[in-house]
């Protein structure tokens, strides 16, 4: 089991201190902080956002597929919604990992830039026969 404390404003690439070796790992968001704003003044808190992870598997949003780690919620001051009902496991399409590319899109796929704060995320990384 790996858990990575990684810090996101939208599309941030992050160097790992060390190489991951997680052949057959699953993936899960279990906890995200913080608060952004768009630096688009199109989009409002109510619109579909998706947290993704260039090393998970892809999912479907619709037509379009992504490496979608979790769909995120956003509170009307632009505060990320911290509370999660079940965590959503994902499975780990690229090994080893020494670097990671998190970004945010929208439903259409487009990746998004924010700025503020930026958003906290742990996310847990662990063998498959853990979590199937």
């Amino acid at each position: 089991m790996n858990a990575l404390y990684l810090k996101t404003f939208g599309d941030t690439t992050i160097t790992l201190p060390q190489r991951l070796e997680i052949e057959n790992y699953g993936c899960g968001l279990i906890e995200i902080s913080g608060q952004l704003e768009p630096t688009n003044d199109k989009l409002t808190p109510k619109d579909n956002f998706f947290l993704c992870g260039d090393f998970v598997q892809e999912s479907f949003i619709g037509q379009i597929k992504l490496p979608i780690i979790r769909r995120i919620k956003f509170s009307k001051s632009w505060e990320v919604n911290t509370y999660f009902k079940k965590i959503i496991w994902v499975r780990v399409e690229r090994e080893p990992i020494s670097r990671i590319n998190l970004y945010i899109t929208d439903e259409s796929g487009n990746r998004l830039s924010f700025q503020g704060e930026g958003l906290m995320c742990t996310l847990l990384l662990i063998p498959n026969k853990s979590y199937m």
